[in-house]
């Protein structure tokens, strides 16, 4: 089975159990450090992240190992039939992923590199270019203001009428 192992080092707190972390009950192990991080850190809740998980996911399981001296929390993921998976679209219309699909809609009028990763969330790291616009590009959904020079800090990018016709197509089936 896959899963993802959050191994946290040292046992549990004398009066944490593994049952009331799943209620949400937490108690700090470094409690000067807790102090400062609460004040500096987005915390939505303390000792709210657990059930919060569960909530949304409820393959979660929790071990507190006293010969290892830690805590790990093992989230499990079901296997997938690989054959399955690739019966089902991969996209929410023609082959149009959900952030490429917002990028055309945006696009429609000339945007930044910046102005797009933005729109969704994403830093201007190239890996997310290369995941989300250039694809797009490659297809001839989005095109470069600038086609000559690819790398110019005035490069912006428009959706093309290709781009146009599969967000109206994409529209109508909705």
């Amino acid at each position: 089975m896959i899963r993802i192992e959050i191994c946290s080092p040292g046992i549990l707190p004398d009066s944490v159990t593994e049952d009331s972390i799943k209620e949400g009950i937490s108690k700090p192990r470094n409690q000067l450090l807790f102090d400062n991080a609460k004040y500096l850190l987005p915390y939505t809740g303390i000792g709210s992240g657990i059930i919060r998980a569960m909530k949304s996911y409820n393959h979660i399981t929790f071990e507190n190992s006293y010969t290892k001296e830690e805590f790990v929390v093992t989230v499990h993921r079901r296997e997938i039939d690989e054959e399955s998976v690739q019966d089902k679209p991969k996209s929410v219309s023609d082959g149009v992923h959900v952030y490429e699909e917002k990028i055309l809609a945006f696009s429609v009028t000339a945007k930044s590199r910046k102005e797009i990763m933005d729109l969704i969330g994403l830093s201007t790291h190239s890996d997310n270019y290369e995941r989300y616009m250039l694809p797009l590009l490659k297809t001839g959904l989005l095109a470069m203001t600038l086609p000559g020079k690819p790398n110019s800090k005035n490069q912006k990018y428009i959706t093309t009428e290709q781009g146009k016709k599969l967000l109206i197509r994409a529209e109508r089936q909705q």
